[in-house]
Formats: C-alpha cells, structure tokens, sequence
C-alpha cells in the first residue's frame, strides 16, 4: 500500500517534505538538521527508487542553497578575517595532494558527484 502511494509522484514529495521537516526537529547531543532534513529526507527516497514531479528537484536544490547562503554568508565573511590563511594553507594541502596522487575530484566524471556529496553535485546529473 505505501508503494502504491509513493508511486505518486505528487505524494512523494509530499511525504519528502513533511518527514524531512519531522526529521528536522529530532536533536541528538543539542543538534538537529533543521530544515536540512527535506533534502536528507528527498535523497533517501530517490535511493529507494521514488520520484517526484520533474522539475521539482532542481528547483528545490536551487531554494536549499540560497537558503543555506543567506544563513551562512555573514559568518562566512568573518571566518575569513580570522582563520583565512589557515583555510587557504589548508586549500592547497588538499590541491597538492589532489594532484600528486591523480586522485582529485575532477578525474571522472562520476568521481565529483561521489566525493563532494554536495547537493549541487547530486543533482547534476
């Protein structure tokens, strides 16, 4: 019967939505995923083989990024006063490894989809 149901495109979102704003408000040690938990939520369904309405994906990877920019940009900034030759040292630790060992994510073309694991790279595709 829940197949069933979820082989509606229009009901797999809906529950997409609605449990990952449910798993959004369970905290673990004072930690929650907040409204992160729709994606977590949508990227389990697509694993189990459930689609949504086409069209409906690359817009709501569109609204999560701005969303999650508009929160962290201040900070983002800031971060860069403080620690900025810290994150650049660090930037070209990873690119040099990258590159000594061929192994950077650009080597396949599935490679940075799989290593990055960011939504923008899930949804390319």
């Amino acid at each position: 019967m829940v197949h069933d149901l979820l082989s509606n495109t229009t009901a797999a979102l809906f529950v997409a939505i609605t449990g990952g704003l449910l798993l959004g408000r369970i905290k673990l040690a004072g930690l929650s995923l907040g409204a992160s938990g729709v994606i977590f939520a949508a990227l389990q369904l697509g694993h189990l083989g459930y689609c949504i309405p086409a069209g409906v994906g690359p817009l709501g990877t569109v609204v999560f990024i701005y969303c999650v920019e508009l929160r962290a940009g201040p900070g983002f900034f800031r971060g860069f006063g403080r620690q900025g030759r810290k994150m650049a040292m660090l930037a070209a630790l990873v690119i040099l490894l990258a590159a000594a060992t061929g192994r950077g994510p650009c080597t396949k073309p599935t490679s940075s989809r799989s290593a990055l694991a960011s939504p923008p790279g899930l949804s390319w595709g």
